[in-house]
């Protein structure tokens, strides 16, 4: 996500890590024991596939993304960060 442009940065907490431009969220990500959750901040772009509401997320985030493959850490879910990472 470096490539994404200047001022991205994490912020973990004890649950999660956030990823911010400046210092504006547009994605987080949490382990579980089986996979991976990556919470995507895009308003006003509809649920679709794999990229489903966000659920307990809502307050942070308008999408979730869970991981249960290291393949499924694609092309099409760097253009959503993008995206996120462009709105922010």
């Amino acid at each position: 996500m470096g490539k994404f442009g200047e001022g991205v940065r994490t912020s973990p907490t004890d649950t999660y890590l956030s990823i911010l431009k400046g210092g504006k969220k547009f994605a987080v990500v949490q382990a579980t024991s089986n996979r991976l959750d990556i919470g995507i901040k895009l308003k006003g772009v509809p649920a679709k596939g794999r990229f489903e509401d966000s659920g307990p997320w809502k307050g942070m985030v308008t999408h979730r993304v869970r991981i249960s493959d290291p393949k499924q850490i694609d092309a099409e879910l760097f253009t959503w960060l993008k995206q996120a990472y462009d709105k922010a």
